[in-house]
């Protein structure tokens, strides 16, 4: 009698199908929130986009692809595509996990991210096609060949294979006349070209990374120039044998000034809205110390003006050939 109230008390246990729906929903659920969550988490770790990764590979790939070509006295070297991070962190605040997590989120809570500056945030940028890029600035002797001048104003023959003195108006000249003796349409770098090919691969303060002293064997600069310009390809090239990429000259982009880095693209191209007369400026030069002259700095400066140590280096694009 007592063995039959227990059996009759007793639960049948649930149907094996009825089982294996409860785990097919369970192992559902928690794939939907591991996969809405990890691009935010991922994000939040400040590691490259999926897509990117999945594209080109981890760590950023890029760099030369070994062919240089040599035009009217510029030497030019293909650089392959790839991604990078553009910008910086200096003199913003990175924020802890919980805080870079919550800020996309609009979420009060950790230590968020602060930013204030014309360099940050950091942001992933895609460099999507090749392109070539003169090894070094063009020098007065370049710019002479490249507009069949006789001479330059106030350049003797001491400063032949110095960097050339121009302004973002005559700088996207010149690039015009190499265009008309050439079968490329020449151009000033986008910024985004312009840190790719300066950082070579590195994430650092230079492309040398952000030792001082490695610094200075790369760059013409206040502690070393004795105040004044010197024949480019004179200091190490970056590792992607691009030379002068910091110090010695300022060097023009074609993009229009930006403050808020948040509000430029990421596929590598030029931000072309806002004030027109106000260009971006990269690299620093022979009168600026090294701060200045970091692979994230930007200023802005009249395109219509002409300064004594802002100069240029051309680019054309691979598809770009007429």
């Amino acid at each position: 009698m007592f063995c039959r109230n227990m059996t009759s008390s007793s639960q049948p246990n649930p149907p094996r199908n009825q089982l294996s729906r409860r785990r097919t929903l369970l192992a559902t659920a928690l794939t939907v929130l591991v996969a809405a969550t990890l691009p935010l988490f991922w994000h939040s770790l400040g590691w490259p986009p999926l897509g990117l990764v999945l594209k080109h590979g981890l760590p950023p790939s890029g760099g030369p692809t070994g062919r240089t070509l040599n035009l009217e006295g510029v030497l030019f070297v293909e650089l392959r595509p790839g991604y990078f991070l553009m910008g910086s962190h200096d003199l913003c605040t990175h924020g802890d996990l919980v805080g870079r997590i919550c800020s996309p989120l609009g979420l009060p809570w950790g230590n968020q991210p602060k930013h204030g500056t014309e360099e940050c945030p950091p942001r992933w940028v895609e460099i999507s096609s090749p392109f070539w890029i003169a090894a070094t600035e063009v020098t007065v002797a370049s710019h002479q060949r490249l507009l069949r001048l006789e001479s330059v104003a106030g350049a003797g023959n001491n400063f032949r294979n110095h960097p050339v003195c121009l302004s973002h108006l005559d700088a996207q000249r010149a690039c015009d006349a190499l265009s008309a003796s050439q079968q490329f349409d020449f151009r000033l770098p986008t910024e985004a070209e312009w840190e790719y090919a300066c950082r070579a691969g590195s994430q650092a303060r230079f492309s040398s990374g952000d030792n001082e002293q490695q610094f200075q064997e790369m760059a013409w600069y206040i502690s070393n120039s004795t105040m004044r310009s010197h024949a480019v390809g004179t200091r190490s090239p970056n590792l992607w044998g691009l030379y002068d990429m910091h110090g010695n000259f300022w060097e023009w982009c074609t993009d229009i000034w930006c403050a808020d880095p948040r509000r430029l693209p990421t596929d590598g191209s030029a931000w072309t809205e806002d004030h027109a007369e106000l260009r971006v400026i990269k690299g620093g030069s022979w009168d600026a110390p090294p701060h200045f002259c970091r692979s994230a700095t930007r200023l802005a400066f009249s395109g219509q003006s002409l300064f004594r140590n802002v100069g240029f280096r051309p680019v054309f694009t691979l598809g770009a050939q007429r």
